[in-house]
């Protein structure tokens, strides 16, 4: 739910300073809980009710400023790691490979996995200080990686928007966006984690 509330605040920042448009975003007030309604009234500048369409005073425009900010929950103490530099990406993709054979994900997804965090591994050795940790878990049906770095995002749209042709740099985190099941990613100026998901079925 939290990845669903940062995506849709960046909606914010998407949009900003083109054309007027209107999307409604529906919620169930009656089954969801009152965090996530909460939540979901805080990123959006109007909300619509029974009674009237409004100005809505409880929303916070830092939504999007603050998409990349915080952490994750700590992984499983079950947990493979592999500290790399570029050196180490051939055998990355070995150990990444494998891993994902053991956890009897399909063929097809595990090539996507594998080119997904070669990405984010080749993004920290050009970006992230030279080198960076890789760390693989799994959760019920889905396999999880997690690649940290020294570097520092501070584009919260990163990997949203499809780079144009002429663009060199930004494919790598869009593709992973393309890849994987889900993507997330927290950075700050002590470094930058991104957490992968890739379900299993």
């Amino acid at each position: 739910m939290t990845e669903c509330y940062r995506h849709e605040a960046l909606l914010n920042a998407a949009f900003d300073g083109g054309g007027s448009w209107r999307l409604v975003c529906p919620y169930d007030l009656d089954d969801l809980d009152d965090h996530v309604i909460e939540a979901a009234r805080r990123s959006h500048p109007i909300v619509t009710d029974e009674r009237a369409t409004r100005i809505n005073d409880a929303y916070s425009d830092d939504g999007s400023a603050g998409a990349l900010d915080g952490e994750f929950p700590p992984p499983p103490p079950e947990v493979r790691e592999m500290a790399f530099t570029g050196e180490d990406l051939g055998m990355l993709r070995r150990l990444l490979s494998q891993w994902a054979a053991e956890e009897r994900l399909a063929s097809d997804a595990t090539d996507e996995l594998v080119l997904a965090v070669n990405e984010l591994a080749t993004n920290s050795v050009r970006y992230g200080g030279g080198s960076g940790l890789l760390a693989l878990w799994r959760e019920q049906s889905a396999l999880l990686c997690e690649v940290r770095d020294a570097g520092h995002i501070a584009d919260p749209l990163i990997g949203r928007e499809r780079p144009m042709p002429e663009e060199h740099s930004g494919r790598g985190i869009w593709l992973v966006h393309q890849l994987c099941d889900l993507v997330q990613i927290r950075s700050s100026p002590k470094g930058t984690t991104v957490r992968v998901q890739k379900n299993l079925a």
